[in-house]
């Protein structure tokens, strides 16, 4: 199955079909996809230190809260959740959520085995 996104919803999307594994509220996947993003938008035009460094940015912050429309206590609230799951630390994001295909396309195995 093929699935269309926009680059700007890939993430989004992606976190959505991952939900069973990663299960996260509404406002933690917006946010969540908005840092994704941002690191995969940027990845090719700064090294792995500066970019982390400007997505755990003050600015940073600001900017997400104001695209996504929530609070900044909001957002505060959600990073934390993450630092404390492993998900973001003050280093950047989980390299495990940053492990993109060369060929940039997204897949999803899925397999079912009757027990």
């Amino acid at each position: 199955m093929i699935i269309k996104v926009q680059k700007n919803d890939l993430f989004y999307t992606w976190l959505s079909w991952l939900s069973p594994i990663i299960p996260l509220t509404e406002i933690e996947r917006k946010v969540l996809a908005a840092y994704i993003t941002l690191h995969y938008l940027h990845k090719d035009r700064y090294s792995k230190e500066v970019l982390n460094e400007l997505l755990m940015s003050e600015d940073t912050k600001k900017i997400v809260a104001k695209k996504l429309k929530i609070n900044h206590s909001i957002l505060n609230k959600v990073l934390k959740k993450f630092e404390e799951s492993k998900v973001m630390s003050k280093e950047g994001l989980n390299p495990s959520l940053t492990n993109y295909p060369r060929n940039n396309k997204f897949k999803i195995d899925v397999e079912f085995e009757v027990i």
